[in-house]
């Protein structure tokens, strides 16, 4: 009879440390900061042609939006930014007339202040001097001598917002306006390291002095050309616990002695 409990206890000890043994792993999701800023942009209708309404629309999050968003379109010589509230799920929207527009690629950057409650980006003067806020120097110019424009110039803005102490985000699409009638001499396509887009004929000598028309619009485009999100989901992993390792060892032990226990009965 004493055999038999002693084989048993040695068994409890043996099956228990196999127990302890096996990883524990515990799923983690790593925080996600939902007050992170983030912003798309899209336009409707792709294929536009003078004179009819284009819209720009997409969802804003996160940050401080107090100021609303600041929605810059530019192509050769020209550039308007103008100011779009953002409603209380995130949408905003804004319908351009283009009528008296040159046909053209335009570029189009909509963007969100970030956190601090201010554009860190921003342009001063009739010059179309863009400047940083934070330390009042002079990034590029859209306009007169030593102008950037067009790709250029949606490259300098994309390395502005991207600079070091500006928290604001942007989302970048852009529409290629065609002409009313197919009469009408277009621009060409061309390559470039932002997107596909297409140079201004001409640009030098071109200077729309129209101010765009905008209006809220209250419906949602229905064909969106590019949409671009800043914020890069995280991913839910499965991480092993950190106190697996102390069960392990237990574990481990309570084998070694029930099986040193076997060998002495």
């Amino acid at each position: 009879m004493k055999t038999s409990r002693s084989t048993f206890l040695i068994c409890i000890l043996i099956i228990a440390g196999l127990v302890l043994m096996i990883p524990v792993t515990a799923e983690t999701t790593p925080s996600v900061d939902v007050n992170k800023p983030s912003i798309t942009a899209g336009v409707s209708p792709s294929s536009p042609r003078v004179g009819d309404m284009i819209a720009i629309s997409g969802l804003a999050k996160g940050g401080n939006l107090t100021p609303g968003l600041a929605v810059w379109i530019f192509a050769g010589n020209y550039v308007n930014i103008t100011h779009v509230p953002v409603n209380a799920s995130g949408f905003y929207s804004q319908s351009i007339n283009s009528s008296g527009f040159p046909p053209a690629y335009y570029y189009i950057f909509v963007q969100h202040p970030g956190s601090d409650n201010k554009f860190n980006i921003n342009t001063t003067g009739y010059a179309g001097e863009v400047v940083n806020t934070n330390t009042g120097a002079v990034i590029f110019n859209f306009t007169g001598t030593g102008s950037v424009t067009d790709n250029a110039a949606a490259i300098a803005l994309s390395n502005a917002f991207n600079s070091i102490g500006v928290d604001d985000v942007f989302a970048k699409t852009g529409v290629q306006l065609l002409p009313a009638s197919s009469n009408q001499t277009g621009s060409k396509p061309t390559q470039n390291g932002i997107q596909p887009s297409i140079t201004v004929a001409n640009a030098s000598q071109t200077q729309v002095q129209q101010t765009l028309a905008t209006q809220a619009v209250t419906m949602q485009p229905t064909k969106s050309l590019t949409t671009e999100v800043t914020v890069t989901p995280t991913i839910p992993r499965t991480t092993k616990s950190p106190m697996s390792i102390i069960p392990s060892i237990l574990g481990i032990g309570f084998v070694i002695f029930g099986i040193s226990l076997w060998r002495k009965k």
